[in-house]
Formats: C-alpha cells, sequence, structure tokens
C-alpha cells in the first residue's frame, strides 16, 4: 500500500469494491501512520531548530576568536534540501560549516529540537480532522507510530484533539530517539 499524507486522503481515494450505490460498507483495513509529517507539519519547528543551531554554533566559535563565514539557508532552501533527504551535516556544509564546526551543530540540533519553546511551532497538517474521520467512519483501524516519545505524542495529539481516532499510540521509551 502506497504511503500518503492526510492531503492525499479523498472520499475517491478510499476503496468502495462491493459496496452498493448509497451504502458505506466498513473498511477492512489498519492504517498505520507516522506523528511528523502526515499529521504534524513541523517545518517551522525544524528551521527554527536549524536557525538557533547556525546561531549557537557561530556564537560559539566567535567566543573562541574564530570567525565563521557563514551563509544560512532561506526557509525554501532548507525544506527543498529537507524534502529531498539531504543530511543534516549537508545542509551544514552547505551553509558554510566545517570539521567539528558540523559536529557542534549537529548536537545543537540535537539539544534544541524537541525543547518546549518550539514544540508551540507544530501546526496540524490541512485536512487531517476530515481524513480521519472519513477513514473511522469507514470502520478503519488507525495506529500512531513515531520516533517521539510516548508521552509527547500522546500529549501532542491530545493537544490536537487527535488521539480520539486512533486505536494505539506508539511512540519511544527514549526521550531522545527522535
Amino acid at each position: 500500500m502506497p504511503i500518503m499524507s492526510a492531503k492525499d486522503v479523498s472520499e475517491s481515494s478510499i476503496p468502495r469494491s462491493g459496496w452498493g450505490k448509497d451504502e458505506e460498507s466498513p473498511l477492512n483495513i489498519t492504517v498505520f501512520c507516522d506523528l511528523d509529517g502526515p499529521l504534524i507539519d513541523v517545518s517551522r519547528r525544524y528551521y527554527k531548530t536549524y536557525q538557533l543551531a547556525i546561531a549557537e554554533t557561530q556564537a560559539y566559535f566567535q567566543s573562541q576568536g574564530r570567525s565563521l563565514l557563514l551563509t544560512p539557508l532561506s526557509a525554501s532552501q532548507f525544506w527543498q534540501m529537507k524534502q529531498e533527504r539531504i543530511p543534516d551535516a549537508d545542509i551544514a556544509f552547505c551553509s558554510g560549516l566545517r570539521h567539528e564546526q558540523i559536529e557542534l551543530f549537529m548536537s545543537n540540533v540535537l539539544d534544541i529540537v524537541n525543547q518546549p519553546i518550539l514544540l508551540h511551532e507544530d501546526r496540524l497538517q490541512p485536512g487531517v480532522i476530515q481524513s480521519l474521520e472519513q477513514l473511522k467512519r469507514r470502520g478503519a483501524r488507525l495506529f500512531v507510530v513515531t520516533l517521539r516519545c510516548q508521552a509527547q505524542a500522546v500529549q501532542l495529539l491530545q493537544q490536537f484533539n487527535l488521539d480520539r481516532y486512533f486505536d494505539k499510540i506508539c511512540g519511544a521509551q527514549d526521550r531522545f530517539a527522535a
């Protein structure tokens, strides 16, 4: 089965084989979905994390008397690279960081990305509620499987009132897994 985002699920994309014209027969499917991306738009948080990690890396090296010539990426450049699955270390390199600077940048990203102060940047993807309602109305079983820690995943789904749609929420036990 193909991987789809919420915006890909529409009334016409849900299988109807063997249904009568006026009835909505139950689906006999189980849908596993990730939290970040398909349900939650994390683009603002990830870009802010990148910006803060660049700034912190630059500040550290300046405090050591080393000036860095950086060219931070625009949001569109950053997201183009993320969508192409370019590793964060390569994104750092394209921003002007080198060797131990990249290592510090990567460490900064890990320290920053899941900080509560940035989590408020996450937004619900357009069409998620309608898609989940269509699937549940048809009897689909829905599961979230995420690398976010379990407590954070449950809290986020509750915050957006999405927890009611899911039969099971499976998150990591290690808060640093994501």
